[in-house]
């Protein structure tokens, strides 16, 4: 019938937070390999982000409706994200991903939310009922972990806090491929 786009809005990370977030991440993937697990792949540098609303698959022909609607200036003043500790979803059972959570500022990315998941529904675009949880993903596990492996996330917190300015959101158009 028709192509689909598959968008999603995010914070990009500077180049500050990308480098701490990249180093947190080498840390917790080693521990996590070193206590015997295989099948986590981490996300590629260049594509860490901090999603805000994902869209997910929209027909070509309503994404210029979507970039015109979330183009307009957010009513949310510019605040700082500080990462914190690590966990994965889902929150019980084997481990599918593996994030950083956001110790600071998860009030303001949720009025950002808030705000661009109005502008995407009033533009008839359904978005997915789960609520909202700010997080960084850093690595997908191809098969999910035993949960036995979650006390080696404890570690996963760094005596650096990785702050994050968020005075954008950026909308993406991503294209999902076998490896990734």
């Amino acid at each position: 019938c028709c192509s689909m786009a598959r968008l999603f809005t995010a914070v990009e990370l500077g180049a500050l937070a990308r480098a701490a977030v990249v180093a947190r991440q080498a840390v917790l993937v080693g521990r996590l390999r070193e206590a015997g697990d295989v099948s986590l792949r981490p996300v590629r540098p260049e594509h860490l982000h901090l999603t805000v609303v994902f869209l997910g698959e929209v027909a070509d022909a309503r994404v210029p409706d979507a970039v015109t609607a979330l183009s307009e200036p957010l009513a949310q003043r510019a605040f700082d994200v500080a990462f914190g500790s690590a966990g994965a979803f889902p929150p019980t059972g084997p481990m599918r991903v593996l994030w950083l959570g956001v110790e600071q500022g998860s009030e303001g990315l949720r009025a950002v939310h808030a705000e661009l998941a109005s502008r995407v529904r009033r533009l008839g675009i359904a978005l997915e009922p789960r609520p909202f949880a700010p997080h960084l993903t850093l690595a997908r596990w191809r098969v999910p972990a035993p949960s036995t492996l979650r006390p080696v996330l404890d570690g996963g917190q760094s005596a650096h806090r990785i702050i994050q300015p968020v005075a954008a959101v950026t909308l993406f158009r991503s294209h999902l491929r076998a490896g990734g």
